[in-house]
């Protein structure tokens, strides 16, 4: 699936099991602020193996109901920006 995730995702916040995005290598840009609307969100958010890269959105800290991990293992994803991101 080639392409980025769209910020209209982050309006799914009843959404509780997981979103799994894993292993999809076409998938690329950053992880979209308004992924942190999915408050509800109760299952494990699966990000790895993609293309993803950039810093991890602060929104996700909205995610106080996640019961399993965020995986981001094998992409360019990261916790903090740098300056190159700014």
């Amino acid at each position: 699936m080639p392409g980025t995730i769209p910020p209209s995702l982050g309006s799914l916040t009843g959404l509780q099991s997981s979103i799994d995005l894993q292993g999809l290598s076409g998938l690329t840009g950053t992880l979209p602020p308004s992924f942190g609307s999915m408050t509800s969100l109760r299952q494990g958010v699966y990000l790895q193996n993609s293309g993803l890269h950039g810093p991890l959105p602060s929104s996700l800290g909205s995610i106080r109901n996640l019961r399993t991990s965020l995986a981001v293992s094998y992409t360019h994803l990261r916790a903090h920006e740098t300056e190159a991101d700014l």
